[in-house]
C-alpha cells in the first residue's frame, strides 16, 4: 500500500481548494478505499466515506475512503488556527503535537511526552460525514481538538459559532456533516474549514484512549477537568499537571 501511495500528491491532492484539493482523492483510490483494521475500535461501527453529490455538481463523488477512530491531537481552538483563522473566537491558541506547523519535533515537547497527548479516539460519522475519514486532516476525520472534554459537547470557550452544542463541520452547509444526535454526533455546518472543530470521542463507556508522546496508552475519563484535558493537549503550555487529575 505504501507504493501504491503517492506522496508527492497527498491524500487529498494539491492546495488550493476546488477540484485541485481533491485529486488525490482519485489518484490513490486503491490505498483509501482499502480497509486497515489497525484504524479501527472494534467498539465502533464501520463506515466508508463519498463527498456528497450536492458538492461541485457531483464531480469528486466518485472515490469511497475508508474511515477509522484515531486521529492526531489538533490545539485547543480549530483547525486553520496555526493559520490566524478565529473567526470571532477570543482564545489564545496552545500550540499541540499536530498542527500545520510541519517543524515540530520532540525537542518542543518542553511540558515532557509522559504529559502530552499525541493521539485520541473520534468516532465514525455517516457516509457523507467526514467525521473518521483518515484520510484527510479534517476535524473529527484525522484530527480533533481539545476545547470540547472526552465525549462532551460543552465548548470551552463557548464561542459564538458553537450556540448549538456539537462539532463545527466545514463550510458548504449540510454537505459534509450529517448530525446524529443519538450516536454522539451532532453537528452543524461552520463559516469556513479554518474555522472548524471537532472533539475527542469513543464507544468506551466513561472516557477515551489517548496515545502520550512517550509511546504509553492512557484511558482519560470524560468527567477530566476542561483546563486540564486542554493542558494534556498542549506540547509547551508549561502546566503542572499531576497524573491522577485524569
Amino acid at each position: 500500500m505504501a507504493n501504491a501511495f503517492i506522496f508527492d500528491l497527498g491524500a487529498e491532492g494539491v492546495p488550493g481548494g476546488g477540484l485541485n484539493a481533491a485529486m488525490g482523492f482519485f489518484a490513490i483510490a486503491t490505498v483509501s478505499n482499502t480497509k486497515i483494521s489497525l484504524f479501527q475500535c472494534p467498539s465502533d461501527r464501520q463506515m466508508t466515506f463519498k463527498i456528497n453529490q450536492g458538492y461541485a455538481g457531483g464531480a469528486l463523488s466518485g472515490p469511497t475512503l475508508t474511515k477509522g477512530n484515531y486521529a492526531v491531537s489538533w490545539g485547543n481552538t480549530n483547525w486553520g488556527a496555526g493559520l490566524g483563522g478565529n473567526a470571532g473566537l477570543r482564545a489564545v491558541y496552545l500550540k499541540s503535537a499536530f498542527n500545520h506547523d510541519m517543524n515540530i519535533g520532540l525537542r518542543n515537547v518542553t511540558d515532557g511526552t509522559s504529559n502530552t497527548v499525541f493521539m485520541g479516539e473520534v468516532l465514525q460519522g455517516a457516509i457523507n460525514d467526514v467525521r473518521g475519514v483518515m484520510w484527510s486532516s479534517v476535524p473529527g476525520g484525522s484530527s480533533f481538538m481539545s476545547r470540547f472534554t472526552p465525549n462532551k459537547f460543552v465548548d470551552f470557550y463557548a464561542s459564538i459559532q458553537n450556540k448549538s452544542g456539537g462539532d463545527q463541520a466545514p463550510n458548504n452547509p449540510g454537505l459534509f456533516c450529517v448530525s446524529e444526535p443519538g450516536m454522539q454526533l451532532p453537528c452543524f455546518p461552520g463559516n469556513s474549514d479554518s474555522d472548524s472543530f471537532a472533539g475527542a470521542r469513543s464507544r468506551h463507556p466513561g472516557g477515551v484512549s489517548v496515545l502520550l508522546g512517550d509511546g504509553s496508552v492512557r484511558f482519560v475519563k470524560d468527567t477530566v477537568n476542561a483546563a486540564i484535558w486542554i493542558g494534556l493537549n498542549s506540547i509547551a503550555g508549561g502546566e503542572v499537571i499531576s497524573a491522577d487529575a485524569y
